[in-house]
């Protein structure tokens, strides 16, 4: 726990967790860009809607394994790996890399959700009367206020958050297979278009779709917190599975050397 936690403290302090966060909530609010200026009298409901319909949402699978999940490559790459593998045991560090990995990418989509929202409030008003049509009748039926809406929206980013993160430790696990760091930053976009691509060849229920769930569009009819569980438990069961091949995979390489 000792050395999870100061390499935790390290990546959360770090550069590069900063820089993520800043450039994540640069480019989405640039993404809004043209619309204020179309519809200036909008809340900042119906930016967030707007903020899904254009790619640049995407970016969160690039940047979000920067803090993290690349830290492999570059301990691999340049022989550091060794250091703090005599330092803290080989397991301590594999788990420690697992859980930077996922909590760094979590963050790093909340806190520039968070900014987002911050900067939006400061000149937009939340909600309006007439927005959330879309959301009537669910289970978000009852938060259609001024005040309520923040339950919404903090749903919308745990949905995302959860769902990058798993992302992340997928780039992490493919760091074991593939040791460069461009490989394993664009690992998770493409490994979501391929899913993507995969679930609609298969033709899977929409409870099962990972875009789907990532951008909050699943609803489980007995709540909020039911939704919650379900995405938390799909997300969070598909992270441990490759934690456990990272785990496999990385073991075997420092052993072997290759």
């Amino acid at each position: 726990m000792k050395t999870i936690l100061f390499e935790l403290k390290n990546a959360l302090c770090s550069k590069r967790f900063l820089f993520t966060v800043v450039v994540m909530t640069f480019l989405s609010m640039c993404s809004l860009i043209n619309e204020m200026k179309a519809i200036p009298d909008a809340s900042v409901y119906y930016f967030y809607m707007v903020y899904f319909y254009y790619p640049i949402w995407l970016i969160a699978f690039v940047l979000a394994p920067i803090p993290g999940a690349i830290s492999f490559c570059i301990d691999w790459n340049t022989c550091f790996y060794r250091m703090k593998i005599i330092r803290c045991g080989k397991k301590n560090y594999i788990l420690s890399k697992i859980i930077i990995t996922w909590v760094t990418a979590f963050l790093t989509v909340a806190f520039s959700q968070m900014l987002m929202f911050a900067l939006l409030v400061s000149f937009k008003p939340v909600f309006l009367n007439g927005d959330g049509n879309a959301l009537k009748g669910g289970i978000y039926q009852d938060y259609l206020n001024t005040s309520g809406i923040w339950i919404y929206f903090t749903s919308k980013v745990f949905f995302q958050s959860v769902g990058v993160a798993f992302f992340a430790v997928f780039a992490l696990w493919i760091s074991t297979k593939i040791t460069d760091i461009l490989v394993v930053m664009t690992a998770p976009i493409i490994g979501y278009y391929l899913i993507d691509n995969i679930s609609i060849c298969l033709g899977l229920p929409r409870y099962l779709s990972i875009p789907r769930l990532i951008k909050g569009n699943i609803e489980i009819v007995k709540g909020i917190g039911y939704t919650w569980l379900y995405v938390g438990g799909i997300f969070g069961g598909l992270a441990l599975l490759f934690s456990w091949l990272f785990f496999k995979n990385c073991k075997r390489r420092i052993k072997n050397g290759y």
